[in-house]
């Protein structure tokens, strides 16, 4: 993906690259996921739901220079800045956000991975670009598959 768009961010999950003016491509790996498609593909799901002005499309699948399977999805290029640490309070105030034992309960699913370097504010507008999502606020009951 290099050789073909330029590089923006990544973390341990994904690669981002911009795409276009108006989108990033991401190459999602399944490290948080323990390798269960299913289970990564439901993020996209709940992202979908939960935080649609930031949506995710998935366009296709490969493997990386080491062979480890990739989700490739397109996502809005947002170009708004991180949240500061007040930022991010206010906006967890104002989404009715509990959090619970270092997960955030929103919309009755479980969140983590939520936090101020990703969510980005532009204008008055808020965007979760990068979250992992949960079926219940009870780790032991989650099974993260939508049949």
């Amino acid at each position: 993906m290099e050789s073909q768009w330029d590089y923006i961010d990544g973390g341990s999950e994904s690669r981002v690259f911009r795409y276009d003016e108006n989108r990033v491509i991401k190459s999602v790996n399944l490290s948080h996921y323990d390798g269960n498609l299913q289970m990564a593909l439901d993020k996209f799901i709940f992202q979908n739901v939960l935080a649609p002005n930031a949506g995710l499309e998935v366009v296709g699948f490969g493997r990386d220079s080491l062979g480890h399977f990739q989700i490739i999805a397109l996502q809005p290029l947002i170009q708004g800045s991180e949240l500061t640490e007040e930022e991010f309070a206010l906006f967890v105030s104002r989404q009715t956000i509990k959090e619970i034992n270092g997960w955030y309960n929103l919309g009755g699913f479980k969140v983590t991975d939520i936090a101020p370097y990703n969510i980005l504010k532009y204008k008055n507008e808020y965007f979760i670009i990068d979250a992992d999502y949960r079926l219940s606020e009870d780790e032991d009951e989650v099974d993260n598959r939508i049949e």
